[in-house]
């Protein structure tokens, strides 16, 4: 029962993956599987801190602050990326 479970767990994530790089890939082995949740994990938080910082450079006044935090906003981008290579 549990590698049945497993098994549905490793088809979501690379069905997620998938939307993301555009293809269907399931993992390998049990650890190809795990470090592809934990990178799926950290795409998800990365987008969501994006979308704050985004929300925040558009309320900013200040042209100071609005230029670092679109810095911040262009750093977490450059790690999507990496990550969206890795899956």
């Amino acid at each position: 029962m549990f590698a049945l479970y497993e098994g549905w767990l490793d088809r979501v994530a690379a069905l997620e993956a998938a939307q993301i790089t555009g293809a269907f890939v399931l993992p390998s082995s049990g650890d190809r599987a795990a470090a592809l949740r934990e990178a799926l994990d950290s795409y998800t938080r990365l987008k969501r801190e994006i979308s704050s910082l985004r929300a925040q450079a558009a309320k900013e006044k200040q042209i100071s602050r609005r230029v670092e935090l679109n810095l911040q906003i262009k750093r977490l981008e450059a790690e999507v990326a990496r990550l969206a290579e890795r899956l």
